[in-house]
C-alpha cells in the first residue's frame, strides 16, 4: 500500500515536470498554473447620441446682409423735387411785399398778388383805411417815403439798373397813390457819370445808403418832404405834399 502511494506521487511529479518543459497544452496544465491577474478596467465608449447631446451644435452662420453701398437706392419719386420757377416767383413776390410809414405814423402796405400785381392799402395812425388800389410802386430794396395825407409816395432806388444812357437812369420815382407822377433821372442830379459808383449792372448814388458815406435820406422836421444827399456832396429836398392849384 505504501509503495503504491509513493509510485503515484512520483507519477504526478513527472507529469507536472513534463507539462512545464514540454508545454503539453493548456488543458492538461491549466489546473496547475497560477491564474493571470484581471485585466485593467478600460473607459467605456459613450454612445454617439450622448456625446452630441452634451456639446451644443454650432450656430448656423448668419445670413449675409448686403453692404450699405449695395442697398437699392430709394425710388426717384421719394425725394422732393426742387421747383426753380416756384422759388424764383416766391422770391420776387417777397421783394414786392413791404410797409412804409409817414412822419406822423400813416401806414402804406403793399402786398404782392403775383410778380406783376400788387395791392396797396393806406391807413392812418388810428388804423382807419383811407384808400386802396391795385399797383406796384416799389421793391423791398428801395427806400419808401410817404406823405402824411397818404396822397404821395416817393421811392428812392438805392441801386438803379444801368441804362443805355446813364443820364436817363431813374433814381427816384414819385407816385400819386398808385399812379406814377414823375421821376428824377441821373442826368438831373449829376453832371458826369463818374460822380456815381459803378456796381456792375447798377450804381451807388445816394449818400448814407447801403453803407455809403454821408447822411441817409430822412423826413424834414415838418414831415412835408424828404431831405437827401448825393455821393458828390449835393443836398436836396423832395417835396411830399402836392402844390395847391389856383
Amino acid at each position: 500500500m505504501h509503495s503504491e502511494v509513493t509510485t503515484r506521487q512520483k507519477v504526478n511529479g513527472w507529469l507536472l515536470f513534463g507539462c512545464s518543459l514540454l508545454l503539453l497544452g493548456p488543458t492538461a496544465c491549466r489546473k496547475h498554473q497560477t491564474p493571470p491577474p484581471p485585466p485593467a478596467p478600460t473607459a467605456t465608449a459613450q454612445p454617439a447620441a450622448a456625446s452630441q447631446a452634451a456639446t451644443p451644435p454650432a450656430p448656423a452662420a448668419a445670413e449675409a446682409k448686403p453692404a450699405a453701398s449695395d442697398a437699392a437706392p430709394p425710388p426717384a419719386d421719394a425725394a422732393p423735387r426742387a421747383d426753380p420757377g416756384g422759388e424764383a416767383m416766391d422770391s420776387e413776390m417777397r421783394a414786392l411785399t413791404w410797409k412804409a410809414y409817414s412822419a406822423d405814423g400813416t401806414t402804406l402796405e403793399q402786398k404782392a398778388l403775383d410778380v406783376k400785381t400788387c395791392k396797396l392799402s393806406c391807413k392812418d395812425a388810428q388804423g382807419q383805411e383811407r384808400w386802396s388800389a391795385t399797383g406796384c410802386v416799389g421793391h423791398m430794396v428801395d427806400l419808401r417815403f410817404l406823405a402824411n395825407d397818404c396822397e404821395r409816395i416817393a421811392v428812392f432806388h438805392q441801386l438803379p439798373q444801368r441804362a443805355h444812357r446813364w443820364q436817363t437812369m431813374e433814381l427816384i420815382s414819385v407816385y400819386s397813390r398808385a399812379k406814377p407822377d414823375y421821376t428824377v433821372q441821373a442826368g438831373g442830379l449829376f453832371k458826369k457819370e463818374s460822380a456815381m459808383v459803378s456796381n456792375g449792372a447798377s450804381y451807388y448814388w445816394l449818400a448814407g445808403a447801403l453803407e455809403r458815406p454821408g447822411t441817409a435820406p430822412h423826413y424834414t422836421e415838418d414831415g412835408k418832404g424828404v431831405a437827401y444827399e448825393t455821393l458828390d456832396g449835393h443836398a436836396y429836398v423832395m417835396p411830399l405834399l402836392k402844390s395847391s392849384k389856383k
